[in-house]
């Protein structure tokens, strides 16, 4: 995608430069779990999907690690979402048989709490895997501590390697309870695991309200809460696509005393995930699910494309014909950007950790500009967003760099209140440096949550 912008246009996530602009830059995730034992890696929807979870790595008491099984699928696995700009993770643990006493007692062991970090670390690298999923089941108010401790291990090895870090959790009452709060701030979000609650309505949409309030009342950020969903049925663990061959109708939830999500119950809850703010949904699993009409993940994918607004709508309701015709700038996925001005090669926005965009707005996206009026002689480049509600409480830091790799936070030489966006009505701020004179700079804005 192109637009021709008059000396103003849209910056991006790094992420987002060369990917499917509506869907990774609104920041909803979609999160598919997939294992070593089923399903194939061809017939993975991939756009239809963010995140991918192999499941699963299985630990040992002193910190070591298990053979992955079917290594080679992982390997397909993480070239091929790759290539479709999808991350991969590796989850570890599962329910073990109902025993998690290897992450009891390689957390309650210093030495085999720093083999185990090591070990992820290097299985990390050698897949060349985007992040860890941690699947304790569950910890337990005697252990809480334990898990707490591993996941500040764990997030220090992984943020300081531009790794994610996750846990899937129960979704609410005492199988929650023991996850610390303190965690919150230590992971990039938590996979809610909204099902197995009961029998056949194991994974209703109360249920799923239940859910969000409660680790939201807990303190979770909404845009940390995955929401997790079936693509199953209880008691009888018959995959959704099983229920359809014997005659389950896709627009159901229950079918000969078995409980599922079908189409409609998958798509409301998607939607409740838009209208609560929630990082996204995740699903157990992917091979489950059919890959026709009835498809519950194309049913998500639906409701996504909906409720996000897409670049170019959101271009066209901020910049007038003439701008958007203009070719003086071409963005956002020209490298380098080529905007006929000294000393600037690229400019994009960072946000730390992602922030979900899947309002009528986005959370803060700022549009580039020149100032030469400030003071004479001298250009700025400035940076203008807006603070919408649901950026309430972050911190805001212009951030240049010489080479992309190494940030600093600088002092902004313009920074202005210009009132209020007339589309939105939230505040516009402007930040600006000053470029003249200055070596080849990248400038961006660093969003980071409280």
């Amino acid at each position: 995608m192109k637009l021709h912008l008059s000396l103003k246009t849209v910056c991006v996530g790094v992420a987002c430069l060369l990917m499917d602009l509506p869907r990774m830059c609104s920041g909803f995730m979609v999160v598919g779990y997939t294992t070593s034992w089923s399903g194939s890696v061809d017939t993975i929807q991939y756009g239809k999907v963010t995140h991918l979870n192999y499941s699963f790595l299985l630990p040992n008491s002193d910190g070591s690690v298990q053979a992955i099984d079917n290594p080679s699928k992982l390997q397909s696995l993480v070239s091929t979402s790759h290539g479709n700009g999808v991350k991969v993770l590796i989850s570890v643990g599962g329910w073990m048989n109902g025993d998690p006493s290897p992450f009891v007692n390689l957390s309650g062991n210093g030495t085999a709490r720093a083999n185990f970090v090591n070990n992820l670390v290097n299985f990390v690298n050698q897949y060349g895997l985007d992040g860890v999923d941690i699947d304790w089941e569950v910890p337990t108010s005697d252990t809480s501590t334990l898990y707490g401790t591993l996941m500040s291990d764990l997030a220090r090895a992984m943020h300081s390697r531009g790794k994610l870090l996750t846990s899937a959790v129960t979704a609410s009452g005492g199988g929650a309870d023991p996850i610390p709060g303190s965690i919150f701030n230590l992971v990039d979000w938590l996979n809610i695991m909204d099902y197995d609650q009961n029998n056949f309505d194991h994974s209703t949409y109360a249920s799923a309200v239940t859910a969000l309030d409660y680790w939201n009342g807990r303190g979770l950020p909404p845009s940390k809460a995955v929401l997790g969903v079936p693509f199953y049925s209880h008691p009888g663990s018959y995959t959704y696509a099983q229920l359809l061959s014997m005659g389950a109708s896709p627009n159901s939830d229950t079918w000969n005393g078995q409980g599922y999500n079908g189409i409609p119950t998958i798509q409301s809850k998607t939607n409740l995930c838009f209208d609560r703010g929630a990082g996204g949904i995740m699903m157990w699993e992917l091979a489950q699910d059919t890959t026709d009409s009835n498809s519950l993940l194309s049913a998500i994918d639906q409701v996504v494309k909906q409720r996000q607004i897409t670049f170019t709508q959101w271009a066209d309701a901020h910049f007038n014909a003439q701008q958007l015709a203009n070719p003086a700038i071409s963005g956002p996925a020209a490298i380098p950007l080529n905007d006929r001005i000294p000393n600037l090669l690229k400019y994009f926005f960072a946000i730390n950790p992602v922030i979900p965009m899947g309002s009528a707005d986005y959370a803060a996206m700022p549009i580039m500009g020149i100032d030469t009026t400030t003071t004479p002689g001298t250009q700025y480049l400035t940076l203008t967003y807006r603070q919408t509600p649901s950026a309430t409480g972050f911190t805001v830091n212009l951030q240049a760099s010489t080479d992309m790799i190494n940030w600093q936070t600088v002092t902004p030489d313009i920074s202005q209140n210009m009132g209020t966006d007339p589309l939105t009505t939230y505040p516009i701020i402007r930040v600006g440096n000053a470029m003249t004179g200055a070596p080849q700079k990248y400038l961006r804005l660093n969003i980071t949550m409280p």
